[in-house]
């Protein structure tokens, strides 16, 4: 090392960074980069072992002729480091990362650069562990800075991107449709090339990396490779018959490995994300229930729970059932790197996470990546990880391996066995809790299926749950943010567990003056308030949470979980809900019926033109109905032999309203209805909802017209409530028929309004001009809810706060809908209509201006014109 790269070095030891932890001649790709170009800097810091980008601390380069300081600095990004020093001829410049790019903090003369590292308190390694860690809270005390952790996802991002590139290349050597007779194909012999693939792409790592103990191996013989990693991490030998037609394949094939992009920087996340991404098949997917954790919800729920730090950290053992590719578990290696003592040397940090991390899985492929995950998560390490191949679902075995950890951390297949076995629910996560709550753990982190917190197959659990757990969180995730899977998802997070006997209810010890506490005390029954939480992150807001562990909404209560089982307390927009709770309800104004259903196919079940035994109707939901109209109609088979159940013998040739009975989207706007006055027949997807005689109606009800009704149910009310009570895909009765309603009546001006817009909505644009309406189909829709909300007279903070949740996601009318005015942060508490009232006289002055005749002057510069 020459003179200048030590002085280099040691301003960096001297601020706390060890030396095995500080590279000189680092160097890294630039994945942010089309081409992903080699750069390097003349030396880097890093909090710990391995380097990679999640672990860079600081950085230090001198500019070279041909850039600008400002260049050096958006080329170092990828390195991962919140702060990088650039050295220039006459100045040296202090640099940090925001989304928008690299950006100068502090300047010296370059004689003097290291005066700008001078601040240990800024740019040792403790505080720079925190700057780069994203908080789930704000962490006490928390320096500010101009650094965005968030761009470290945007490495991530690109470096993802540019594995799986590098793998697909690598995989099309192995292609069925482009090989010769002889060769190795991914349809046969993808259990042989899968495990083959991570332990080159291992050794690949480890040639980037320089590793000493990979020196001596033929770097171009992929069978060398193979043999040195196999024998370094212990693994099993592959068996495979190598032909010398197969040989120069996988010669061919590790080349464009070998050549391919530089991974000395990749962090243990990134080869989760190949496993999930790149190389598990759709048969492995459906056969083991395979939907990979997303790497932001492993940190969220890691990040939550208030884990011991020091020796406190040291008695914990975690464990992960169906791992996977170990997401959990190397987001809490990460973790506990942080909280363990600090003093501790990499050995000894090595042989305590081995020995009090385990996880299970029963795809052995899964096995092996999991292994190698944490073998390159906790490089320069040897190998000693327990990842056991068993299937837990065997009798006992899953409630054994929960009762030894006091950490546990999993996503759990959703599917429902295909054949019961004993002592064990139907369903898969059923299985699970059972065994949480019979030997619960001090801390639970679980991904289970959309529903969770409201659906009765969990209640039991949930209850339990809140009496176990002084502190229990239950995180809505939207659909679709699973690979592969369209499904939604609610993560549990439970802590501060209380003591317990199993299938008692939970007890604490009472002591008195008398009678102080002690291991011989008995233990008296009581129950202690549990802090519940309840949070969501919206389509919308995904990748803002992947970026920065922020939910959409995050609501926070403490009951008695006696009085108040389960989650029930804290539903989104409660105030509203209490406010309304002695409100009259739908079920009280209306009847409400189920459309019709057949014994046949439902594709046969309705035909486009009239045919005989076929009436006019709603058949399936999506394009016949909208908000306030019957978008098209087609016509239902009516014939006695073909129906099944008595829907027929309701009154649907009378005035009704139809509503659909599956939601309209998946955000809160969900509800579709409409006046039917043709007689319309509805199918099972819709609902045909009667209003009752006045004399069978709620004695507190105002009388409501079937315009006025629809108006309700398609307001952001009926909505909100449907949403927050009902987050299942079709609506259930029982919840619609407890719809608080408006306890005043509507204004008259409802049902011209409603026919406007359904006229609005329906009307061409190439209409005469003199014809053009004051207010378009969205202006007529905010007029429609600001009279439903004026009905319901919610206070204005409750009423802003129902229409900021509104806001999200599309409303299922035919009107663009833009959103609610006047719900951003800081905006006064004015309710709906007050707000357009305000608006409209804007409106109405403007107008009459235009109306008024022209000044004389004006009109006669017109004239002359």
């Amino acid at each position: 090392m020459n003179t200048a790269a030590q002085v280099l070095k040691t301003s960096l030891t001297e601020l706390g960074y060890r030396n095995g932890d500080v590279h000189s001649g680092f160097r890294f790709a630039a994945v942010d980069q089309a081409l992903r170009p080699v750069r390097q800097v003349d030396v880097a810091a890093f909090v710990e072992s391995p380097a990679s980008y999640r672990t860079a601390a600081l950085g230090i380069v001198r500019v070279q002729a041909s850039e600008t300081a400002l260049q050096v600095a958006e080329g170092a990004r990828s390195l991962g480091a919140p702060f990088l020093v650039v050295i220039d001829s006459d100045e040296a410049s202090m640099w940090t990362y925001t989304t928008n790019g690299a950006s100068k903090l502090d300047s010296a003369p370059a004689s003097q650069w290291h005066a700008l590292l001078a601040d240990r308190g800024r740019f040792g390694p403790g505080p720079i562990r925190q700057l780069k860690a994203l908080q789930v809270r704000e962490a006490v005390g928390a320096t500010a800075s101009l650094f965005d952790p968030r761009t470290l996802y945007g490495i991530q991002a690109h470096t993802q991107q540019a594995l799986d590139d590098m793998l697909a290349e690598f995989l099309a050597y192995f292609d069925a449709t482009k090989i010769s007779a002889g060769q190795l194909s991914m349809d046969v012999h993808y259990e042989v090339l899968f495990p083959l693939v991570f332990r080159l792409l291992a050794g690949k790592i480890l040639i980037d990396r320089d590793d000493a103990r990979i020196a001596d191996v033929a770097v171009d013989d992929p069978l060398r490779v193979v043999a040195a990693v196999e024998t370094l991490y212990s693994l099993a030998s592959q068996q495979l018959r190598w032909t010398a037609t197969r040989v120069a394949q996988l010669h061919a094939a590790w080349k464009a490995l070998r050549d391919g992009l530089y991974v000395r920087n990749v962090a243990a996340d990134d080869l989760a994300f190949v496993y999930e991404t790149t190389l598990v098949t759709p048969e492995t997917r459906k056969r083991f229930g395979t939907h990979s954790t997303p790497q932001s919800v492993a940190d969220y729920v890691i990040r939550s729970l208030q884990l011991h730090e020091g020796v406190g950290a040291s008695r914990l053992r975690v464990y992960e059932p169906f791992a996977g590719s170990c997401v959990f578990l190397t987001a809490a290696l990460r973790r506990f790197k942080e909280i363990l003592p600090q003093n501790w040397s990499v050995r000894k940090m090595h042989e305590h996470l081995v020995g009090h991390f385990a996880a299970s899985e029963i795809d052995p492929f899964a096995c092996e990546i999991a292994r190698l995950a944490l073998i390159l998560a906790d490089y320069p390490n040897h190998n000693g990880w327990r990842i056991t191949r068993e299937d837990l679902f065997q009798t006992g075995v899953l409630a054994e391996r929960i009762s030894r950890c006091d950490v546990l951390l999993s996503n759990p297949p959703f599917e429902d066995f295909e054949e019961v076995m004993d002592g064990l629910a139907v369903h898969k996560p059923v299985a699970l809790l059972d065994a949480i709550v019979m030997t619960p753990p001090a801390f639970v982190g679980v991904v289970l299926p959309s529903g969770f917190s409201t659906h009765k197959v969990y209640r039991e659990h949930v209850r339990r749950l809140c009496e176990l757990y002084a502190d229990v969180e239950v995180l809505t995730l939207p659909e679709g943010v699973f690979r592969h899977a369209s499904i939604g998802a609610e993560v549990l997070v439970a802590q501060s567990r209380r003591e317990y006997v199993a299938n008692e209810a939970p007890v604490v010890r009472k002591a008195t003056n008398r009678n102080p506490v002690t291991p011989e005390t008995p233990l008296q029954t009581t129950v202690l308030e549990t802090t519940i939480r309840k949070s969501a992150v919206w389509r919308s807001d995904w990748s803002r949470f992947e970026h920065s562990l922020k939910t959409s909404t995050n609501d926070v209560a403490r009951v008695d979980p006696i009085t108040s089982p389960g989650l029930i307390g804290l539903r989104p927009l409660r105030d509203l809900w209490n406010y309304l709770s002695d409100s009259p309800t739908l079920g009280g104004v209306a009847t409400l019926h189920r459309g019709l259903e057949w014994q046949i196919e439902q594709s046969a079940a309705s035909r486009i033109v009239p045919v005989a035994g076929f009436r006019p109707g709603l058949h399936r939901s999506g394009d016949t109905l909208a908000q306030f109209e019957v978008t098209r109609y087609v016509y239902l088979d009516t014939r006695p032999s073909k129906l099944r159940g008595g829907a027929m013998k309701y009154p649907w040739h009378e005035p009704k309203l139809v509503l659909n009975a599956i939601r309209a989207t998946r955000g809160p706007w969900r509800l579709e209805a409409a006046v039917d006055t043709q007689g319309l027949l509805v199918s099972q997807q819709f609902y045909g909802i009667w209003l009752k005689h006045a004399d069978a109606t709620s004695a507190n009800a105002p009388a409501l017209s079937l315009v006025g009704l629809c108006a309700v149910l398609n307001s952001p009310i009926a909505n909100a409530f449907s949403f927050v009570h009902d987050e299942h895909r079709h609506l259930r009765l029982e919840t619609l028929r407890h719809l608080p309603l408006p306890r005043s009546r509507l204004a008259h001006e409802i049902d011209a309004l409603v026919a406007d817009y359904v006229f609005s909505v329906g009307e061409k644009d190439d209409g005469p001009l003199f014809e053009a309406r004051l207010l378009s189909p969205a202006d007529l829709l905010l007029e429609i809810d600001a009279l439903v909300l004026r009905a319901y007279d919610l206070p204005p903070k409750i009423e802003r706060a129902l229409l900021r949740f509104m806001n999200e996601g599309r409303r299922p009318s035919r009107a663009t809908f833009t959103g609610y005015p006047g719900t951003a942060e800081g905006d006064a508490a004015i309710g709906l209509h007050k707000r357009l009232g305000m608006r409209g006289s804007q409106i109405r002055i403007a107008w009459r201006r235009l109306l008024e005749p022209l000044p004389a002057t004006v009109a006669d510069a017109l004239n002359l014109a």
